[in-house]
């Protein structure tokens, strides 16, 4: 899954705040990522641990997933319902939260420190939260889950930018850890026999010892990615990248302050630049007279005009939005997705793996050719994408035949266009956005950022409907 190729790829990242000023010509502005070499051996070693410690937090929630016939015997289809929404519903709080302050404390107390932290806490709480869930009521497991899908957005908003550091071939191995969980979850059902159970079966099934094994599993995965991210935070590659973001985010507040040059005279250099270079002007700063605290240092920085590059991707966002928001909606409701075999006849799992593996299978296909895609073909597949949305809810309505062959197609497609969809958007975009700002960090990372809350908006949504739905 991985891909050397010179195709355009968006960073993951997004170290170039919009509340900074553009970098004036004569101060030239690194990427972000490293500049010297390191053995092979090395790299390798980095990637691999990227490749863990995504799977060690991505784990905990795909296995809650795989216990929808459980849950759905003991507290009925509705609790799968409002178990997506708890998990998916802190997504936006917290990456707004994220986006609002990370940058300020990467620069005060330093990346190399927080990195770490954040994870680590992040993981370790997780552990922590996996291990109550086996003996868990009704309320409480809602309570965990909520716990679980905060700690899960801070780690993925701790981990993502980071591997944005790295060269390219790391964002690769990023989502290819994003998606070994499926593969983990699969293996761990099978291996303990937590499957194909109908209702009267499912106390022999689904036991305390197994559930206790099954997210003991969960919660020492989350433990290996806490030993995973100490050894990442102190190898030479990791300390070089660190070290080469906070120097760009040192120089970007400074000039921010106002300590290279007026406000009138930046703004005058930074027109002249957009003038000779055709750039379209984006952003400008304000001078504060010298430095400060890192919060002021932000403060001291605005925005005058974001609209050209929100522009630029307005057309993504919509896809994206409808994308996920389809793919979150209709997941949340394979509890209530009727058999012809009767209730409990296993089938909420099914749908779930299928799913899992059908936007996996999506997302490899984005490494085929596609000279001539562009965003205009992917609203053509999600306007699509919204039609199967409305057949897939007629049918948990009892409003077409049932044919579990045929839902379980209708899932697959479904999933397959998502992960297809969601890769896709986001290399589109940024092709777009590198094409038209001449290659521009605080362009890309604008863009970026409104991809990011566009993505949380659309879980949000969904969560709001699944409550409306229920």
């Amino acid at each position: 899954m991985v891909d050397d190729s010179d195709a355009p790829m968006v960073r993951t990242s997004q170290f170039t705040s919009p509340l900074l000023p553009k970098n004036p010509p004569s101060i030239p502005r690194s990427s972000g990522r490293m500049s010297s070499t390191f053995p092979k051996r090395q790299k390798i070693l980095a990637y691999t641990l990227i490749t863990i410690i995504a799977s060690s937090y991505m784990y905990p929630w795909v296995s809650v997933g795989t216990q929808i016939d459980y849950y759905n015997y003991r507290f009925g289809p509705d609790f799968f319902v409002y178990l997506n929404t708890a998990f998916y519903l802190p997504g936006l709080p917290v990456s707004s939260l994220q986006l609002l302050w990370d940058e300020q404390y990467d620069l005060r107390y330093g990346i190399s420190r927080l990195f770490p932290f954040r994870m680590m806490f992040s993981l370790v709480s997780m552990a922590v939260t996996m291990f109550a869930f086996p003996n868990a009521n009704r309320d409480f497991l809602l309570l965990l889950t909520a716990l679980l899908g905060i700690f899960t957005w801070t780690a993925h908003g701790t981990l993502t930018p980071m591997a944005g550091l790295f060269p390219r071939r790391a964002v690769g191995f990023l989502q290819f850890g994003f998606q070994l969980p499926n593969a983990f979850a699969l293996l761990g059902v099978m291996v303990l026999g937590m499957y194909g159970a109908c209702d009267t079966d499912i106390p022999k099934v689904y036991t305390l010892d197994k559930r206790v094994v099954f997210y003991g599993i969960s919660g020492t995965l989350a433990l290996i990615g806490v030993v995973c991210t100490a050894r990442l935070s102190c190898m030479r590659i990791t300390r070089e990248a660190q070290g080469q973001y906070q120097k760009d985010l040192a120089d970007d507040s400074a000039r921010s302050s106002g300590s290279l040059g007026s406000e009138e005279d930046q703004e005058e250099e930074d027109e002249d630049d957009d003038v000779e270079s055709g750039r379209k002007p984006l952003l400008r700063g304000m001078g504060n007279g010298g430095f400060g605290s890192p919060s002021k240092l932000r403060r001291s920085a605005t925005i005058v005009d974001q609209n050209p590059v929100l522009a630029t991707v307005r057309l993504h966002r919509y896809v994206l939005f409808a994308t996920i928001f389809s793919s979150i909606f209709s997941g949340s409701f394979f509890s209530k997705v009727p058999s012809v075999n009767g209730p409990g006849a296993g089938l909420g799992q099914i749908l779930y793996f299928t799913r899992l593996f059908s936007d996996l299978l999506g997302r490899i296909f984005t490494f085929l050719p596609r000279k001539f895609l562009t965003v205009t073909h992917l609203t053509i597949i999600c306007i699509l994408r919204l039609l199967l949305l409305v057949i897939f809810f007629l049918y948990v309505l009892g409003l077409t035949p049932k044919n579990d062959v045929f839902i379980t197609a209708l899932v697959g497609v479904c999933a397959f266009q998502s992960g297809y969809n969601a890769v896709l958007v986001y290399e589109l975009a940024g092709a777009k956005v590198a094409d038209e700002f001449e290659g521009s960090n605080t362009a890309s990372s604008v863009a970026t950022k409104a991809l990011n809350m566009s993505f949380q908006y659309a879980c949000f949504a969904a969560c709001l409907c699944n409550v409306l739905g229920v």
